[in-house]
């Protein structure tokens, strides 16, 4: 049995080219039972295409990803969500013409899930109001927290959020914080969260990636990554770093 502290994911030098231009270069990193990891940056600097690498949706150019010690690099994302990596993505993907209920059952194709297990998920998300109305139908923010609960009825042992809290203000973002704590408690899994929300990031995240370019340039704790003068100046701006000291 593998314990809270262990190494979920490794990932070793990953380089992902398309054609001359190099979209990931030789970025390392580990992801431990029961962490949350963010991954900043500025628009460009790869962070979507290295959640597409660790999921399957993209096959890396060089480097390695171990999974629970297992080298799964290259794998299928059918494959990896079989083994318990699951994402969701920028755009919302959920079935809009069918209700809130009907989304998260068919997420439980990978297992066998029953209708206490669907409610369980609606409750912890507070979505029982939503669950017979059509996804389509609701506000941008709860079709966000839709997309979690369809992840979360996959059972994540590693779940990726790109841009989790994108369009909620700011008591819709801490709810979710709270939200997310609270399941990954419940549920033992880890994290890796990509948001422009750095409030959203320094609040929920035990360590910090950040990418530019391409390349890894920081990695720490929310305190020393809102300290890091190369972050403050490609990323954050001096106002950020002023009122973090």
């Amino acid at each position: 049995m593998r314990k809270r502290g262990d190494n979920l994911l490794e990932i070793r030098g990953l380089t992902k080219r398309f054609g001359g231009l190099i979209a990931v270069n030789n970025v390392s990193f580990i992801v431990k039972e029961d962490e949350i990891v963010g991954l900043i940056g500025p628009n460009g600097a790869g962070k979507t295409t290295l959640l597409n690498m660790i999921t399957g949706f993209l096959k890396p150019s060089s480097g390695s990803i171990f999974f629970q010690g297992k080298d799964v690099t290259g794998f299928s994302p059918y494959y990896l969500a079989k083994l318990g990596v699951i994402r969701t993505f920028q755009n919302t993907s959920i079935f809009p013409n069918l209700s809130v209920f009907q989304n998260i059952e068919i997420a439980t194709h990978l297992y066998k899930e029953s209708y206490k297990d669907i409610t369980e998920i609606l409750k912890k998300l507070e979505l029982e109001e939503y669950s017979g109305e059509h996804a389509k139908s609701l506000p941008y923010g709860i079709q966000r927290k839709l997309e979690i609960a369809i992840a979360l009825a996959a059972k994540p042992k590693l779940l990726l959020l790109d841009e989790p809290a994108a369009g909620m203000n700011p008591e819709e973002t801490l709810q979710l914080i709270n939200d997310l704590r609270r399941i990954k408690e419940e549920k033992e899994f880890s994290l890796i969260i990509v948001d422009h929300n750095m409030k959203f990031i320094t609040n929920i995240c035990d360590r910090i990636v950040v990418l530019h370019r391409g390349e890894k340039i920081a990695e720490g704790t929310p305190r020393e990554i809102l300290n890091t003068k190369e972050v403050i100046e490609i990323y954050l701006g001096r106002s950020v770093y002023s009122a973090s000291n």
